[in-house]
């Protein structure tokens, strides 16, 4: 959560305005590998 506005600056530059995926914050004590700094789950539309 320390990086949080980070991450948001970075989203917003890499995710057309207005297109972007629906995304859920969560807090983790543990990621997947200790080397990561966040970990992003989205939900697209199927086709």
């Amino acid at each position: 959560m320390a990086s949080f506005a980070e991450m948001n600056r970075v989203w917003e530059a890499w995710v057309a305005t207005g297109a972007a995926p629906t995304r859920a914050t969560v807090a983790s004590p543990q990621l997947a590998s200790p080397d990561y700094k966040i970990e992003i789950a989205v939900t697209a539309p199927g086709s």
